[in-house]
């Protein structure tokens, strides 16, 4: 018999599961996400897909703590696509982002 390799959660799946919540979020705002999305994409190409739907739910007013439980993701993780949005975005302050994206 074989010494079969250890199985793990494959990442895929929980992105998947975030990829469903964000569908049923946007639906709930009646599409209002995926249209900043859209708008922040094309403005900002280089921010990734998280990164974009991290920045559209500060756009929205929401703190780290219900990011984390709307994309399935840790607190930890959305301070981390927080940084990388400002630092792709030229931005110093914590305080800048939410009025940086809502300008734009």
């Amino acid at each position: 018999m074989k010494n079969a390799p250890p199985q793990h959660k494959p990442i895929r799946k929980s992105r998947a599961k975030s990829d469903i919540v964000w569908e049923k979020l946007d639906l709930a705002a009646n599409g209002v996400y995926k249209t900043n999305y859209k708008n922040l994409n094309n403005s900002y190409p280089k921010l990734t897909k998280m990164e974009l739907k991290v920045s559209v739910l500060i756009y929205h007013g929401l703190d780290s703590r219900q990011i984390s439980e709307a994309l399935l993701i840790t607190e930890h993780r959305v301070e981390n696509h927080r940084f990388e949005v400002r630092k792709k975005l030229g931005l110093k302050h914590e305080d800048e982002l939410k009025s940086f994206l809502r300008k734009s």
